[in-house]
């Protein structure tokens, strides 16, 4: 397939497809992984899970012992309509920071506002975290069996157990500053002399 993919790559013209299949391979990763982690990713998206009858009866592999036809039909995950995404692919360790913030930057013209490296906290700026929707969620499982703090260390290996937003308060405080600045003077609120009357 290697030979012939230039000349049979769907959107030849295009750039940017992700491959990852070396990745993959240094991983030493099945076919019947990418089943699994394809189920994990729309099942986090609230879709069921797939049933037993799929798992039983799915040929995942071209078996050695007869000759049948696997045509693979979904070749292209990166058509604007399928659920395919570079923060997938980083999450499950396939995709370096590097690269998706080179794909940020070529698709979405977005920099970031300090110098990148592997070890920033761009986690954070996922949407599951910001809305508080699977971490949490996870976190708070053991309710209240166990002290807050106690399941916080569990939770992120023995590396934290207390809460401290000093970190997001210095990254704001740039912003808190320009805030105030351009805020001088102004009035906040609304002016009305009639309690029972919306100003307008």
């Amino acid at each position: 397939m290697d030979a012939i993919f230039p000349i049979v790559q769907p959107y030849p013209n295009r750039t940017g497809l992700f491959d990852v299949t070396d990745v993959m391979n240094e991983k030493k990763m099945k076919a019947i992984d990418m089943f699994i982690m394809a189920e994990d990713f729309f099942t986090s998206m609230g879709l069921m899970k797939m049933k037993p009858h799929f798992w039983r009866y799915s040929q995942f592999q071209k078996p050695k012992n007869r000759n049948m036809s696997c045509l693979a039909s979904a070749y292209d995950f990166y058509d604007g309509k399928d659920y395919s995404n570079p923060e997938y692919l980083r999450s499950r360790g396939l995709l370096k920071e590097r690269e998706v913030m080179d794909e940020k930057k070529k698709y979405q013209g977005l920099c970031p506002p300090v110098k990148r490296t592997e070890k920033d906290f761009d986690i954070g700026a996922k949407h599951h975290i910001a809305f508080n929707v699977e971490y949490f969620r996870r976190l708070l499982r053991e309710g209240k069996s166990k002290p807050w703090h106690e399941i916080l260390s569990i939770f992120s290996n023995n590396t934290y157990n207390k809460l401290d937003s000093s970190a997001m308060l210095e990254y704001f405080e740039p912003l808190k500053q320009w805030l105030k600045k351009q805020n001088k003077g102004v009035f906040i609120g609304w002016k009305s002399k009639d309690l029972m009357s919306c100003p307008r």
